[in-house]
């Protein structure tokens, strides 16, 4: 079997040093596109792909009554460590360990929040289609799919078609303080639409190396996915602040509302 996608304990260790050192601005610019339009959002809330909780904590510190799911146990044990740090109560029902596609709960949910171009963890069309109806099974009706997705350009295609050796970064063990050594390398495989990504760790004599794929998708193309997905309306922006999506030669992260 292949190994699990973006799995690794170590991952968990150093997500949230990644996010501070070199693209805490991109979070926090995403951050504001959720806090401004799940304004006036008073019923439940879903997180998909919620890992540390870089934006569930802050929501649910807010008050909003959200719940998440990730497919790392060492992602949401970062997150389970940082809500007791934070005192905020029943972290534990909350939070579980589910897919995009399989996901399941016995309720339906004002908002569903994909932060972090996390979908394009999907690495086939049939996982996208499958996660996008599961997410429209669960909103309630008026309930709107808020996600953030990089749109990839011609020129990063081009330009990145050979394997790219990343360079090396040293990150703080959370417990020991000991320094954990990452890189990633990656290459595009454009016949499947693939990013392959693979992640680099050393630590204390460990060393391991597992898959970060992920596919990367077009405008047309996404909003064909939601209108498979169910979805008949919704919204696309250039930025957090409504701005309109123009695309050019260069990648675009983008934001998108989708209402059921």
């Amino acid at each position: 079997m292949p190994d699990p996608n973006y799995e690794s304990k170590w991952w968990g260790y150093i997500y949230d040093q990644m996010m501070a050192e070199g693209l805490q601005d991109w979070v926090e610019t995403n951050r504001r596109f959720y806090e401004a339009n799940l304004q006036g959002v008073t019923g439940p809330i879903l997180e998909c792909a919620c890992g540390t909780g870089i934006f569930l904590l802050p929501l649910l510190s807010a008050g909003y009554d959200i719940q998440g799911f990730d497919i790392s146990t060492s992602m949401l044990a970062r997150l389970k460590r940082k809500a007791v740090e934070q005192g905020l109560p029943d972290i534990d029902r909350r939070i579980s360990i589910q897919s995009f596609e399989s996901f399941h709960y016995n309720q339906p949910f004002d908002a569903i929040l994909i932060p972090t171009n996390s979908f394009s963890m999907l690495t086939t069309q049939d996982a996208q289609l499958k996660t996008l109806r599961n997410i429209h099974t669960h909103l309630a009706p008026g309930g709107q799919l808020l996600l953030d997705l990089t749109l990839r350009g011609p020129h990063s295609l081009i330009e990145n078609v050979e394997v790219i050796e990343g360079n090396w970064y040293t990150w703080a063990h959370p417990d020991t303080g000991h320094p954990i050594r990452q890189r990633i390398d990656g290459r595009f495989d454009l016949t499947h639409q693939l990013m392959l990504d693979e992640c680099f760790i050393e630590y204390d004599g460990e060393s391991e190396h597992f898959p970060m794929t992920g596919r990367w998708i077009l405008k047309e193309e996404f909003q064909l996915l939601l209108r498979l997905g169910g979805f008949e309306r919704w919204e696309c922006f250039g930025g957090p602040d409504g701005d309109p999506l123009i695309v050019g030669l260069d990648d675009i992260h983008t934001y998108w509302i989708a209402y059921k």
